[in-house]
């Protein structure tokens, strides 16, 4: 377990940050400024115990996957918020701008993931691409995306409450706000 707050991360070569295998963890009070990978990011990797009651709190998240360092031409890992193969995972009260790829994208194909007040702006990719898990969703904006504003897929389970797309799909054939 563990607990970090008011961390500022800024011109990070790689994430900004991390929580992979740990489990009773609590980051609150954040901001990550320009990342060459993800900005946040929640995750099982075949070296690690899976990652559950994790806890990403009030922060934001700008420029994630814009920094130099990465390959232009892996669009992979370049997301605002990102987490794969958690157990449980909970975001709240994120603001996230100008990502790289998505603005929030993940999936846990055995996990339980709740989004509670997340706003996504200006992302050239989908606000939220969300597939595989049981999802709790409330109060979620995509706005000035090009692509899709909010996408859940192959889940077995999504409750939500409030969802909004505001000036989605911008630059997409089949625009498409959900």
């Amino acid at each position: 377990g563990g607990l970090a707050t008011d961390v500022s991360v800024r011109k990070s070569r790689a994430r900004g940050i991390t929580v992979i295998g740990q489990k009773d963890v609590t980051i609150e009070r954040f901001e990550v400024d320009q990342t060459a990978a993800s900005g946040i990011l929640c995750a099982y990797e075949e070296i690690s115990r899976i990652p559950s009651n994790v806890r990403f709190v009030d922060g934001t998240v700008k420029n994630a996957g814009r920094q130099p360092g990465l390959s232009e031409k892996d669009p992979s890992n370049r997301a605002g918020v990102e987490f794969s193969g958690v157990g449980s995972v909970e975001f709240r009260d994120i603001r996230v701008t100008s990502p790289a790829t998505d603005g929030v994208l993940g999936w846990a194909p055995d996990g339980t993931v709740h989004l509670y007040n997340i706003r996504v702006e200006d992302a050239p990719a989908r606000g939220f691409d969300l597939a595989d898990a049981a999802y709790f969703l409330e109060d979620l904006s995509a706005q000035g995306t090009d692509r899709t504003g909010i996408v859940v897929a192959s889940s077995r389970l999504v409750k939500y409450g409030k969802l909004r797309s505001i000036n989605v799909s911008q630059k997409d054939a089949q625009r498409l706000a959900f």
